[in-house]
């Protein structure tokens, strides 16, 4: 879970995340989603609002969460 609360496993400091913003998640050996949730502003995928959906996650996929940016890379 990513968000402002500090029981979110990545904690970002800015008044534009939600204290429950988005999660990252994976099912069994499947794809990798990130499911926004319902955030007040909104989660940005490769520049795409995501607002409330659930997205599979590519390699390389540019995540914006408020002023944060995160590219999404597995090794």
């Amino acid at each position: 879970m990513i968000g402002r609360s500090k029981e979110a496993n990545v904690v970002l400091f800015s008044r534009k995340v939600s204290r429950v913003h988005c999660v990252i998640s994976i099912q069994g050996d499947g794809p990798f989603t990130l499911a926004d949730l319902h955030s007040t502003n909104g989660t940005r995928i490769n520049d795409q609002l995501i607002d409330g959906k659930v997205v599979t996650l590519q390699p390389y996929d540019r995540i914006a969460i408020g002023e944060a940016q995160f590219v999404f890379k597995l090794h």
